[in-house]
């Protein structure tokens, strides 16, 4: 499992801000090594596990082409989420993997106008093929969705 190398870090890297912070993560869990590939942001040296990290401090966005037909190798890719306070330092770290995300979004049905049903993801795939440029992007309320799925997450770090 992913471990924090130094919990005190928590209380100085600061989070806030648009994009990056690969560094600063990096900092947190010196067994990932960063990769500059479309789908994943790290791997676990020790494990060989793949993580892609969203840093929010909430409403995430996804974009739904990316989540069709996932197979294999595509579902273990971990999700690593870092939710950060008003002041821009981490209180909560959790991952899961993509494919059981997009179930657990899929089977509740108060996702479906927020475009996590299989029929909106299917379109965002076939508008992708036709302009790739353009983007179909879904909401998840990260901390709505730790709560109502504590059990399925792995927790790392919850203040």
């Amino acid at each position: 499992m992913l471990k924090i190398k130094d919990k005190s870090l928590l209380l100085s890297l600061n989070f806030g801000g648009k994009g990056g912070k690969e560094k600063k993560i990096i900092q947190l869990f010196p067994t990932l090594l960063r990769k500059d590939l479309k789908k994943l942001d790290f791997i676990c040296q020790e494990e060989s596990i793949i993580y892609e990290a969203k840093k929010q401090q909430n409403l995430q966005w996804f974009n739904l082409a990316k989540f069709w037909n996932l197979k294999g190798a595509e579902q273990k890719i971990n999700f690593l989420f870092l939710c950060v306070d008003n002041k821009g330092l981490v209180d909560l770290i959790f991952y899961i993997e993509k494919g059981d995300f997009l179930s657990i979004l899929i089977e509740n049905k108060d996702n479906d106008d927020a475009g996590w049903n299989l029929s909106a993801i299917d379109l965002a795939r076939r508008l992708f093929e036709i302009s790739p440029k353009i983007q179909c992007k879904a909401p998840v309320c990260i901390r709505k969705f730790f709560k109502e799925n504590e059990q399925e997450v792995k927790v790392i770090y919850k203040k």
